[in-house]
């Protein structure tokens, strides 16, 4: 499946990678950095290139478990038994147990995981406290991957993605600006912002789904 990569940057320090991947549009934090010599090294960009490559492997399945929960949703929708549908993605929610469990090796073991990567202590040192942020993005990664690929099966697209850009814009940028000052090393701060955000994605996905919106706007389509 194709995947289309697109870099914005704003200034000298944020650069942000916006990932299209099977329908799903989502921003990953990819780098920001104070305006000080020593977060301008390649160190820096080389640990924060380790965190996006382990982390994109670690989201596959979350992207294999969201297209089996909209199958389900437009099978059932189709044949008017909404209350499977909601039950099937609720289960299929089950699956987050298993991206939970793939975040203790990054918790436990990131700096051994690191030396895959470099023999190089500074950046096995960062790419470790990397890993533990990214070992707690899993969970939440996968909630907001299976419900919108669910929403988006019903049709409920607009307000998902306005959600996502609410709180990129409102919530991501200013704590990974606020947090890498803040935190040091200031990479790991900037992960920690995009994890507040994927925190607050979350909760407003499941705020929508919950709603039973995506009920009525599929039902709509369809007159």
């Amino acid at each position: 499946m194709a995947q289309n990569l697109r870099f914005l940057q704003f200034g000298e320090g944020i650069v942000i990678k916006l990932t299209s991947n099977g329908g799903y549009t989502h921003f990953i934090l990819c780098t920001f950095l104070r305006i000080d010599e020593k977060l301008t090294s390649p160190n820096i960009f080389y640990n924060n290139n380790i965190g996006i490559q382990v982390a994109e492997f670690l989201f596959l399945p979350n992207y294999a478990i969201g297209i089996a929960a909209a199958s389900y949703v437009s099978r059932f929708l189709g044949a008017n038994r909404s209350d499977i549908a909601r039950a099937i993605t609720y289960r299929i929610l089950l699956g987050i147990t298993y991206m939970g469990v793939l975040g203790i090796p990054l918790w436990f073991f990131g700096e051994s995981i690191a030396r895959w990567f470099s023999a190089d202590n500074a950046v096995v040192y960062q790419a470790g406290l990397m890993f533990k942020v990214i070992a707690l993005f899993q969970i939440f990664n996968g909630i907001n991957i299976i419900l919108r690929s669910a929403l988006s099966e019903a049709g409920d697209t607009l307000i998902p993605t306005l959600f996502l850009i609410a709180c990129a814009a409102g919530i991501m940028f200013p704590a990974a600006i606020l947090l890498s000052q803040l935190i040091e090393p200031g990479l790991v701060g900037a992960w920690i912002g995009a994890f507040i955000y994927l925190v607050a994605l979350s909760v407003m996905i499941i705020y929508r789904y919950q709603s039973n919106r995506w009920i009525v706007i599929f039902s709509l389509a369809q007159k």
